[in-house]
């Protein structure tokens, strides 16, 4: 995300006050740069008046990434506010603000702003694979699916589209549907250990013993807190 420079800004009083303004913009864009040194630039930037709507909305939405990395999800909420009341169509904001709110648990609000996302951009398949994690968090295994099921057909290479898919599958007790989608995610993703474990799963819920309790020891050996992370849904497809 690029903030413009000084041609976005008011009058400027001093050489030295536009060298200050252009270093904060170069810390508050810097993704280099320490969590509390990009919201203290960007908060410099919010409080001097000084940029127009569109560009003042980026630096909110910088601000509200980085409130969301120090788990402060009421401020970065807040942010996200300021930056759709700037800037309506920045869709940015609209998907942050989901992400926020999902972190909160509040998937009613998180399904509705990925919505308004879906409908401006309909095919950003980042926003059906959230959507539908927020879904399948309030055990809604339909709209789910057919979120995933959306993220596929948009991206077929997705091994976590898939993944979360079996997830859904194993919830509503789907075993063969579930076996069908990790194996296939463990071919797109063939070291990944919670896949794994997840096709043991469902091969046991199958009644395929030897074979289910292969694929988790397999994964157990790759990865000893398999059993514990299992059914964490992957979030980028």
């Amino acid at each position: 995300m690029t903030i413009v420079g000084l041609a976005c800004l008011t009058t400027i009083t001093s050489p030295a006050e536009a060298q200050d303004i252009n270093q904060q913009i170069s810390q508050c864009q810097n993704e280099n740069e320490s969590i509390g040194i990009v919201i203290n630039a960007c908060s410099a930037l919010i409080h001097s008046g000084r940029f127009d709507s569109a560009n003042l909305a980026s630096i909110y939405v910088i601000r509200g990434d980085m409130y969301i990395l120090t788990r402060n999800y009421v401020g970065a909420i807040a942010d996200f506010d300021q930056a759709i009341r700037l800037n309506p169509q920045d869709t940015r904001a609209y998907f942050k603000r989901g992400n926020a709110y999902l972190r909160q648990e509040d998937h009613v609000r998180a399904i509705a702003d990925y919505g308004h996302v879906i409908r401006l951009t309909p095919q950003d398949s980042r926003v059906y694979l959230r959507r539908g994690n927020a879904y399948l968090r309030q055990e809604d295994h339909a709209r789910a699916i057919a979120d995933f099921d959306h993220v596929i057909r948009l991206n077929p290479q997705s091994a976590n589209a898939y993944f979360n898919r079996g997830v859904a599958h194993v919830q509503r007790l789907a075993n063969r549907d579930a076996w069908n989608d990790f194996d296939v995610s463990l071919r797109l993703n063939p070291r990944d250990a919670e896949t794994r474990y997840g096709r043991g799963m469902a091969a046991l819920g199958l009644g395929r013993t030897e074979e289910g309790r292969s694929d988790m020891e397999r994964a157990i050996a790759a990865d000893a807190g398999v059993a514990q992370s299992f059914g964490l849904l992957r979030t980028t497809p």
